[in-house]
């Protein structure tokens, strides 16, 4: 008999983060410190849990409740998560974000499901293989009608290979294109060093690069004011890393990676651009791949 329960303990988040970190299917949009980090846009968000007779997580989802004006949205990103063999959950817990969402009078509820639209061998088992045939689904509307908040889902993995007659590494640079290989190569001879931001003084710096560049090159970021918490945590909590690459003690080249779901995913990069370039960060992708083939991962997802 499973208990489904809406939660917002820490000592529920906590669980629900280790939950995704084990889980293949696991995703950043989904871990706790993730969903309330819109809570400083005055945004709520609660937490679905399923466990079994045991007590063990088997499946779950966050739930975003935002707010624009006189309106409320509900929103759930890459969700719901559900551990293999529980598929069988999977309209329960739809039908059970639905009464939740409605009990808070949204004028739109919108789920983007873990599921790909065509069969890959590669990311199968990173998702769900689920029909949408529950009658629950018939009025439903295909489509991002909260763009504000809601994120395509969705992988732009670069694959690793495992066979005992290859080198991993090898296998993979084999495989850049020669332009890529040329700048690897270079990166690498020009002393550059692979550093991994942990206290609050290294993650300041590390994020106000991220904001310059992010300004330096027109597009938007959020503000270490409004992200500090949330990247903290993160960090603290094991569910991301910030790797930084340095030149002779200058800050080059920033990465935030989330460890969510049995792979490194890309969740924000940034780099110098100087001419001439010492490509780093040719030297901060490269070190990443080299981390997921130590452990074992299928792929480095950089679809951010």
């Amino acid at each position: 008999m499973n208990n489904i329960i809406w939660t917002h303990s820490e000592e529920d988040f906590r669980a629900w983060d280790k939950f995704l970190i084990s889980s293949k299917r696991g995703h950043y949009l989904q871990a706790s410190d993730w969903l309330k980090s819109y809570e400083v846009y005055g945004f709520n968000c609660e937490l679905l849990l399923v466990k079994d007779e045991k007590g063990q997580i088997v499946g779950g989802s966050g739930l975003l409740i935002c707010k624009l004006f006189i309106f409320k949205f509900c929103v759930v990103n890459c969700g719901p998560i559900i551990k293999k063999g529980h598929e069988k959950l999977f309209n329960v817990i739809v039908k059970e974000i639905l009464s939740r969402s409605r009990s808070y009078n949204p004028v739109a509820i919108t789920i983007n499901f873990p599921i790909l639209e065509k069969k890959d061998e590669n990311l199968d088992s990173f998702c769900l293989d689920i029909s949408l045939d529950d009658p629950v689904f018939k009025k439903s509307k295909s489509g991002n009608y909260i763009k504000f908040v809601s994120c395509i889902n969705g992988f732009r993995e670069v694959p690793l290979k495992y066979h005992d007659e290859i080198n991993t590494e090898e296998h993979l640079f084999k495989n850049f294109n020669k332009g890529t290989r040329r700048d690897v190569r270079y990166s690498l001879n020009n002393n550059l060093s692979l550093k991994f931001a942990e206290s609050r003084k290294d993650l300041k710096k590390a994020y106000l690069f991220l904001e310059k560049i992010a300004k330096e090159q027109n597009f938007s970021r959020r503000s270490w004011k409004d992200f500090e918490k949330t990247l903290i945590n993160m960090v603290k909590n094991k569910v991301c890393i910030v790797p930084t690459c340095y030149h002779e003690d200058i800050l080059k080249s920033v990465l935030i990676i989330s460890t969510i779901g049995k792979r490194y995913s890309l969740l924000m990069a940034g780099s110098l651009r100087e001419n001439p370039s010492l490509h780093s960060g040719r030297f901060i992708h490269f070190q990443i791949l080299k981390m997921s083939i130590q452990n074992k991962f299928l792929f480095y997802d950089i679809s951010v």
